[in-house]
């Protein structure tokens, strides 16, 4: 990965930057591979790991909760428990996620699962506007919680993850 200088984000508590600051290069390194935006990358990590203090993350790499469907992640397969939402109710369900080796193994799979599933492909259609690409993989459904665009905009918004998305040229 090349080295560049990041922007501390606004308002951040220190143990938050560093957070940030630890996925923004892979993010970036993504963003150049798949298209993805860093911004959402980044906020989808901090929602989907809890700033990288989830069971999954620590103990398996997978800060954005991607399951194990048919291919196992660099690691292997994790197992644990998940909350689902269906219709007006939630419910928890043990599920198979994918392992990885390193936290940039988890953030490569990331990017390339948005180009790897069909139903994502509107939202790649929209990948130079963060909040439009929010909206549009929470609409594929990406995450059951009909919350999930807006948490992820809010968090875009709140530490200025804009502007660790990788500009034409860059």
């Amino acid at each position: 990965p090349r080295e560049e200088s990041l922007p501390d984000p606004p308002g951040a508590s220190s143990w938050q930057r560093d957070f940030i600051l630890s996925v923004a290069r892979g993010a970036r390194e993504s963003q150049r591979a798949t298209g993805v935006p860093a911004s959402v990358t980044l906020a989808q990590a901090i929602l989907e790991s809890d700033w990288g203090r989830s069971k999954l993350t620590r103990d398996a790499n997978n800060l954005f909760g991607i399951k194990a469907f048919s291919v196992p992640g660099t690691a292997g397969t994790y197992d644990i428990a998940t909350r689902e939402v269906y219709g007006s109710g939630s419910t928890m369900v043990m599920a198979s996620f994918k392992a990885y080796t390193t936290l940039e193994d988890s953030i490569v799979d990331h990017g390339n699962w948005f180009h790897d599933n069909s139903r994502y492909h509107g939202a790649l259609a929209v990948k130079d506007d963060p909040r439009a690409f929010a909206r549009a993989i929470s609409a594929a459904g990406y995450a059951t919680d009909p919350g999930y665009a807006p948490a992820l905009i809010t968090l875009m918004d709140r530490y200025n993850l804009y502007a660790y998305d990788v500009q034409p040229g860059e």
